[in-house]
């Protein structure tokens, strides 16, 4: 009969340990999947910004290089008639 209660208590003991450790990785978990998506919304941002700088510095190069190959033909153009 002893034997059987210590056996029960010692089982009891881990099964308190288990679920102990369980919930404290759960709330860990947690905290760091919470870090996780605020640092992917961070990125996300980011990456949103960086790509209007990229789409506005690819529309700012075609207006130029339009720009300076409208002034060569015209600079050619000139030179041809003299």
């Amino acid at each position: 009969m002893l034997e059987t209660l210590l056996i029960t208590l010692i089982v009891l003991a881990i099964v308190n340990i288990a679920i102990g450790l369980f919930k404290k990785s759960k709330i860990e978990i947690k905290s760091q999947l919470k870090e996780i998506e605020s640092s992917m919304i961070k990125f996300d941002s980011t990456l949103e910004r960086t790509e209007k700088s990229i789409k506005d510095e690819f529309q700012r190069n075609r207006t130029e290089t339009n720009d300076i190959s409208k002034t060569n033909r015209e600079e050619l153009t000139k030179s041809l008639k003299m």
